[in-house]
């Protein structure tokens, strides 16, 4: 289950219009002003066109990277698919409801985040954003906050068909 903080910038996310034909730019800006203010400089590389781009972030300066990031920001069209929401809603519902399992214990709601990229690759990247300063390993010892690691980011923006195949 997200955390508060991660269902929220999920959310945000996932009310992006990122369709493939579309720019990803307000996506990559969010994501490059959360992490700029946790400190972190963020290096965007873009396309012909200047409407798409990669942000590539590092966390943990001068160390090796140990664990890279990486995601892609653009969805799949829906047109023509039969939605019964809007797919950029980002609606929250919980499921399956609250009933009882074959063993007698009882199997609670839980949340689900539904919209266009919600399981395919907004939730990641949130989890992976909102969470980044947990990520960067800050460790504080001798009256001193030392980073212990280092964090690669890549948000590509890939690029998608009408069919979704890259």
């Amino acid at each position: 289950m997200l955390s508060a903080r991660s269902l929220e910038f999920a959310q945000t996310l996932v009310r992006m219009n990122t369709v493939s034909a579309n720019s990803n730019l307000e996506l990559i800006d969010f994501v490059r002003d959360h992490l700029a203010g946790l400190g972190v400089r963020s290096r965007l590389t873009y396309n012909a066109d200047k409407t798409k781009a990669n942000l590539f972030a590092t966390l943990g300066a001068g160390k090796p990277a140990g664990v890279i990031i990486s995601g892609h920001t653009d969805t799949v069209p829906w047109d023509g698919q039969d939605w019964t929401i809007d797919p950029l809603s980002a609606m929250v519902q919980d499921w399956p409801q609250e009933s009882m399992r074959s063993d007698g214990e009882i199997e609670r709601a839980e949340p689900r985040l539904y919209g266009r990229g919600a399981a395919d690759m907004k939730s990641f990247i949130a989890i992976a954003v909102a969470n980044a300063e947990a990520a960067d390993l800050l460790v504080v010892g001798e009256g001193k906050v030392h980073r212990k690691g280092r964090v690669a980011f890549h948000e590509a923006l890939g690029v998608r068909d009408r069919d979704g195949d890259e």
